[in-house]
């Protein structure tokens, strides 16, 4: 049986998002797994893409969608795809989640800043509201 993996990675902590899979190659055998490297992009709002040239939000995607493709083959993942969308992280990973089915969700997160005590994190809210496994990875002490 494919195991199904939904990695949601958040390109502005990219060595957490390694560190994620380097955890998760040792631990959970990822060469077996179809992985689904996921990125949200904020949302940004239509009154400022209105000023935006049209081919800069596409071709941040494009680059978005790159780095997720490096990232996975430089950690040695096979059988992945990538997948870009814009909104609430959670929200979105979740989103994700309900129409693939994943076995597992597998993020990373970093320790809670004065922020998250008041928002709350995108890992806390996938953790509260996801209806399968999610494995929480934290990026190693330096």
């Amino acid at each position: 049986m494919t195991k199904t993996i939904l990695i949601p990675v958040d390109i502005s902590q990219i060595d957490a998002a390694k560190a994620a899979l380097r955890f998760a190659r040792q631990t959970l055998n990822l060469g077996e797994a179809h992985c689904v490297l996921l990125n949200v992009m904020p949302q940004i709002p239509a009154y400022i893409t209105a000023e935006l040239p049209g081919e800069l939000v596409g071709q941040t995607r494009d680059d978005t969608a790159n780095s997720l493709s490096s990232l996975a083959m430089g950690e040695g993942l096979r059988d992945f795809k990538t997948v870009v969308r814009d909104g609430h992280a959670g929200r979105e990973i979740l989103d994700v989640a309900s129409k693939l089915k994943p076995d597992l969700i597998l993020m990373s997160s970093h320790d809670p800043g004065l922020a998250d005590y008041f928002l709350g994190s995108v890992a806390a809210y996938v953790v509260r509201h996801a209806h399968t496994s999610v494995l929480i990875v934290r990026e190693p002490a330096k």
